[in-house]
């Protein structure tokens, strides 16, 4: 004889309040932690940074919308746990509610990798969006600031237009290389001192194509040039050619990007790149949404083939 379960609606409310609670603390977590990886990445600090230098000095080149991406799916991994834990608690209190067969079952853990792949597809696509957002924020300005270099008016000058003016080291030109999938980019920097004397590195501007060089040979005149002032803002792989090479740096390297679509492009390349690997996500979770569509086709099927008893 069946025996049927009773509930009070006053405790099945209170297990409903909880896991709602459990799964809004787990999707804050997953946003704040993305977040926080954004603001590394933004600021080049942090783990964010210390990989993307292990990156380059092992592999000779690193991948940043790679590791922001896992970076940020590794943080994230408590918070979409405690998403799906809240998940597994309900569909273990329907079955126990109700027991399932096997076909069923079965359903129910194709289908937990079809949604699966489709949350870590719009996270990915998320983070697109944010890497796309953050270009919103960088610097800029109409007015440049002038600064000499070495005679700074403020200890700490601030991100946005900027004229320095200084002796720039063509000798000491480093080159970073950005793949863009169907093509790459390369971009040219160089260090920045004061007009007599040296110390650390703590300017470094882009330079325009071929600048620098007459009749093959380097040199190191004083210069002013304009751009857009950001703080922090050295790429990886130069701070480590410049490492390798006994060339002192300030703790804080600000970079004069003359061009603005060089200081986006980086954010750009992210997007692209977690965009694409969102649209690869998308595409497997329509091959799993088709694979579940068969299986219950399949099992209708072997329904109505079975004979009826009675």
């Amino acid at each position: 004889m069946a025996s049927l379960a009773y509930k009070n609606p006053a405790e099945t409310h209170s297990s409903d309040s909880r896991r709602l609670k459990i799964r809004s603390l787990g999707i804050a977590w997953t946003i704040l932690v993305s977040l926080f990886v954004l603001w590394e990445l933004w600021n080049y600090s942090g783990l964010f940074a210390k990989i993307s230098e292990w990156q380059f000095a092992v592999f000779r080149k690193s991948w940043p919308a790679a590791t922001f991406g896992l970076l940020s799916l590794l943080f994230a991994l408590p918070g979409l746990f405690l998403v799906h834990i809240t998940r597994l608690k309900k569909a273990q209190e329907e079955q126990d509610a109700a027991p399932q067969d096997p076909q069923q079952k079965l359903l129910d853990k194709a289908n937990f990798w079809r949604l699966l792949l489709g949350r870590t597809s719009i996270f990915f696509a998320a983070l697109a969006v944010l890497s796309l957002i953050a270009t919103l924020f960088l610097p800029g300005g109409a007015q440049p600031v002038p600064i000499t270099v070495g005679k700074e008016v403020q200890p700490r000058p601030a991100n946005g237009a900027t004229t320095l003016t200084g002796r720039i080291i063509f000798a000491q030109t480093t080159t970073l290389s950005q793949d863009l999938i169907l093509t790459g980019k390369d971009t040219r920097f160089a260090p920045i001192l004061p007009a007599e004397g040296a110390g650390p590195v703590r300017y470094v501007v882009q330079l325009a194509p071929y600048e620098g060089m007459i009749e093959g040979q380097p040199r190191d005149p004083v210069m002013s040039v304009s751009g857009t002032l950001m703080r922090n803002a050295l790429p990886g792989p130069i701070r480590v050619l410049y490492n390798n090479a006994g060339i002192a740096l300030a703790d804080n390297v600000y970079v004069l990007y003359r061009y603005s679509g060089t200081m986006r492009r980086p954010y750009y390349v992210a997007a692209i790149q977690l965009g694409a690997a969102a649209l690869l996500l998308l595409l497997l979770f329509s091959f799993q949404t088709r694979h579940i569509k068969k299986l219950r086709q399949r099992f209708e099927e072997a329904d109505k083939a079975t004979p009826s008893v009675g």
